[in-house]
């Protein structure tokens, strides 16, 4: 649940008519239409064979939906999920957006946002078509895998979890023994997943997935994956038939830990709409002093929504692609006034969800799992937080640490052979290290005369 206000106008409000969706939405549902159906198509040609596909094999195809098809949904003239229009609107714009511009204004920003939509749809599917162009290792494939439509599993979802799941898998690869979960990313989201390896290590959504398939096909997938797929020209250009592979970013695997959070997360959800919606039915004390269990719902805030008996929106730079962010504003007045106080300027560089609602007080949270991290209710500048880390000893800028981990390696090198040259290459055995380097109690070269094998001959520590 990104925003607690946005499910509820979707869900939970009567009275509250559906505006239209905003276009980003659409631009994902067209893209994962047309993913799937070359992705198939293009499987179904290489699956099998030895030898690779024809260098041309779908080019006709990606250039006939970037062209063709995404435009003819863009203007009106065809569904998003294909066939005739249905007449359906899309907001390009907010209302407040379309005061700031005039007529003019606001129809050269939407013919802009039109190309830029074509220009990323191209290269997104290029890049997937390239991948189909060498030879994978896979047996099988299987692309949008529905699982909301599998009743039997459904019920034995709903009977571990206790609650229902629905949703679909983007892409589910098969190797010989064990089999890879796939899921396509776009938008804002990119950046975060390229930066932040705790956001990998909490997403609920590929704890879903990795329950799902666990129950459907008996065990664990051996591997989980975010396919990014916002690519520019020069990255095709540079990577060629691999392009798709520099944006595939490895996902933590999901352990018991993962399931319970996702328990609890369903569990705290369903009590804090129970009391929203039905406060009567508990004391005013059982109201004030509820507090959700899981990590999540302690780090998002969730018993402010019951404390102050509403929906709260969480408000910033992501609303401007929310399709309800005008009746929010209508609604939620008081808020938005707070937080234009408080930030005045919100960016697009702020276009992520929120990690809390900005009522909650900043408190020391744990990561899922017990491993120690800042809380992400402190929003400080980033040079501010790098600052502070260097001086707490516990922190080395990538620039530095990768130079310095390359001095090491060539020292031990020099250091002459050792029967435990490969364990002692090991980087959880140098990070280990790394705070008395810093400390200044060893320098690269002394790394070259330890070793963590007890039996080594040539061990000096």
């Amino acid at each position: 649940m990104v925003c607690e206000e946005q499910e509820a106008f979707r869900n939970r409000y009567e009275g509250v008519i559906l505006p239209p969706p905003h276009i980003s939405k659409i631009y994902g549902v067209v893209f994962h239409r047309y993913a799937e159906l070359l992705c198939q198509t293009l499987w179904n040609r290489t699956k099998g064979s030895s030898a690779a596909l024809p260098a041309d094999s779908g080019a006709k195809f990606v250039k006939w939906v970037a062209t063709g098809r995404l435009p003819a949904v863009l203007d009106g003239r065809e569904d998003p999920r294909g066939g005739p229009s249905k007449g359906q609107q899309f907001a390009w714009l907010g209302n407040e957006q379309r005061q700031k511009l005039t007529p003019d204004q606001a129809e050269q920003f939407i013919q802009n946002e039109r190309g830029k939509m074509i220009g990323r749809m191209y290269l997104a599917l290029e890049a997937i078509r390239r991948e189909f162009l060498t030879i994978l290792p896979y047996t099988e494939m299987q692309f949008e895998v529905d699982f909301g439509a599998q009743k039997e599993l459904l019920w034995r979802l709903e009977a571990e979890l206790g609650f229902r799941l629905k949703g679909q898998i983007d892409r589910l690869q098969f190797l010989a023994s064990s089999y890879e979960i796939m899921d396509y990313k776009s938008g804002w989201i990119v950046e975060k997943y390229l930066k932040d390896r705790h956001a990998l290590v909490e997403d609920v959504q590929m704890t879903i997935y990795n329950l799902v398939a666990s129950v459907l096909y008996g065990h664990p997938p051996s591997n989980l994956y975010f396919q990014l797929v916002e690519f520019s020209r020069e990255e095709m250009d540079k990577y060629g038939l691999g392009v798709a592979l520099q944006k595939r970013v490895p996902v933590p695997r999901r352990t018991e830990t993962h399931k319970l959070e996702l328990i609890q997360i369903g569990r705290d959800i369903h009590a804090m709409v129970e009391r929203v919606t039905h406060p009567e039915r508990f004391s005013s004390s059982e109201l004030q002093s509820w507090e959700p269990v899981s990590s999540h719902g302690k780090k998002t805030g969730l018993e402010d929504n019951v404390r102050q008996g509403r929906y709260i929106p969480r408000i910033g730079g992501w609303c401007k692609t929310c399709d309800f962010i005008d009746l929010c504003k209508t609604k939620n007045r008081e808020d938005w006034q707070r937080y234009k106080h408080e930030d005045p300027e919100p960016t697009i560089a702020q276009s992520e969800p929120p990690p809390y609602s900005f009522h909650s007080q900043p408190e020391q949270q744990d990561l899922l799992g017990g491993l120690p991290k800042r809380s992400i209710h402190y929003r400080k500048p980033q040079a501010l937080v790098r600052e502070q880390l260097q001086k707490s000893g516990l922190f080395l800028p990538k620039a530095k640490v990768l130079p310095f981990y390359n001095k090491v390696l060539a020292a031990m090198e020099n250091q002459g052979s050792c029967p435990c040259l490969e364990v002692r290459l090991r980087p959880v055995f140098l990070f280990e290290l790394i705070p008395q380097f810093i400390e200044g109690k060893l320098k690269p070269e002394d790394f070259g005369r330890l070793c963590p094998n007890q039996e080594c001959p040539r061990k000096t520590r």
